[in-house]
Formats: structure tokens, sequence, C-alpha cells
């Protein structure tokens, strides 16, 4: 029979990348199966939210392809 694969949900914004996140991700693979669920907000930076509510969104979909790269590595 094979071992249910745990579901871990990530939420990071300008983390989703950094070595300590996919430090704590490598670690949790190492326990066993796992399928982990990324979440990162297109949050606007200073008063950009003010004029534009998409101002983040570019940013923040450089950082989840760069996180994505990242964690298929890990796991």
């Amino acid at each position: 029979m094979e071992a249910s694969r745990a579901r871990v949900l990530v939420v990071a914004n300008r983390t989703a990348e950094s070595p300590e996140l996919l430090h704590v991700l490598r670690e949790r693979a190492a326990e066993g199966p796992v399928a982990y669920t990324l979440v990162v907000p297109a949050s606007a930076h200073g008063m950009a939210w003010a004029t534009d509510m998409h101002a983040g969104e570019r940013e923040a979909k450089r950082h989840l392809r760069r996180a994505v790269a990242a964690i298929k590595e890990v796991s």
C-alpha cells in the first residue's frame, strides 16, 4: 500500500524562494511523501496599492515562478 501524501500549504511573498523556506521544505520532504500548495499574494508596496490594485501582480508572479522551480528541486 502506498503511503498517503501529506499536504502542506505554504503562503509566502518575497520569501517564497528564500533559502530558509526551501531548507524547511527539504526537511519536510525527507520525512515522507508531501504535496505542496504555494500561495504568493500579489501585495503592492508603498502607496502603489492606493492607485493600482494590481501593482504587485508582476512581482508576485516572478516570485511564484522562481519558488515553484526551486520547490520542484526540493520535493
